[in-house]
């Protein structure tokens, strides 16, 4: 059974840079661990896949692998009090940043007792001038890869769901443009639906 600080890792910092040495097709990966919520972590596990490679990397503050170009599926193993994670990264160029974070379990799923619900959030958006705008509202997480998208009704309306606590940005597309967004923060102890309400030109 692996460690709380074991399985509770999550990938801060995907750096990659020309390492000197190496061959041309390879590179420098520094791995990070940080939360749902962009709390550093001390440290643990990850497994990375792809490209013909199968590692675990043991993570205290940082670590480096060598890699080559390609695409990989970087994950955490879920543990007693964190859900478990998955991304699938692109190194395509010598200097990549990427984020994968870890959700902390909520108490019912600590306990062995209860069931889940999602993390709602439900808004208006007022129109300062008439017209026939197709708008649509997204939550996108900060650090998750967690995404949710909703047509904006004929009366404004919208209403949209995740499944991981965790802070996010609430986003009104306008066409090509994001007219407006707030950031806000999802978490068991908060009462659901999340009102955000948005005022546009």
């Amino acid at each position: 059974m692996r460690t709380h600080k074991t399985a509770s890792v999550v990938l801060f910092l995907l750096s990659v840079v020309s390492a000197s040495g190496q061959p041309a097709n390879k590179v420098s990966v520094t791995l990070g661990v940080v939360t749902s919520f962009g709390t550093p972590l001390p440290g643990g596990e990850v497994h990375i896949d792809g490209h013909s490679v199968h590692e675990a990397i043991t993570i205290k503050s940082r670590a480096t692998v060598i890699l080559p170009y390609g695409t990989y599926r970087i994950t955490s193993e879920p543990s007693a009090y964190y859900w478990a994670s998955e991304r699938i990264v692109d190194i395509i160029v010598p200097k990549t940043f990427v984020l994968i974070a870890l959700a902390r379990k909520e108490t019912f799923a600590v306990s062995g007792e209860g069931t889940p619900t999602p993390y709602t959030v439900s808004g208006t958006v007022a129109l300062g001038r008439p017209g026939n705008r197709k708008l649509f509202a997204r939550l996108t997480g900060l650090y998750l890869p967690s995404s949710s998208e909703a047509e904006i009704d004929e009366q404004g309306h919208f209403e949209l769901a995740v499944r991981l606590q965790g802070s996010y940005s609430v986003e009104i597309l306008d066409g090509g443009l994001i007219a407006a967004a707030k950031t806000i923060r999802l978490d068991e102890t908060k009462a659901r639906p999340m009102r955000v309400d948005f005022t546009l030109p």
